[in-house]
């Protein structure tokens, strides 16, 4: 079991729309292709004081040849809201983590 981690850095003017925004949009949209599962949003905690706060959304898939097939069909459209809708205000980059029991 794979965990797919995608990190935000989301300005803090843009803030509570971006949150509506990944929640309302973005989540269903990586659900939909019925690939990856599981969706946690979560913030992370950092002591810095910067112009902004970090988010990482983790979704779960069952194997690599999965992860490849969703990354193939949907990343591109993902990463195309993401601008459509904030331009370059939003960092973010993503990460595989395995889950290791």
């Amino acid at each position: 079991m794979l965990i797919y981690n995608i990190t935000f850095h989301v300005p803090n003017s843009i803030e509570c729309e971006w949150l509506k925004w990944i929640k309302d949009t973005q989540i269903p949209f990586i659900l939909e292709s019925e690939l990856l599962f599981d969706p946690q949003l979560t913030r992370i905690l950092n002591d810095q004081q910067e112009e902004g706060k970090s988010y990482a959304l983790q979704v779960k898939c069952n194997d690599m040849l999965t992860l490849t097939t969703w990354h193939k069909l949907h990343s591109a459209n993902f990463q195309r809201n993401c601008t459509n809708a904030f331009g370059q205000q939003i960092l973010f980059f993503a990460t595989v983590l395995e889950i290791i029991k």
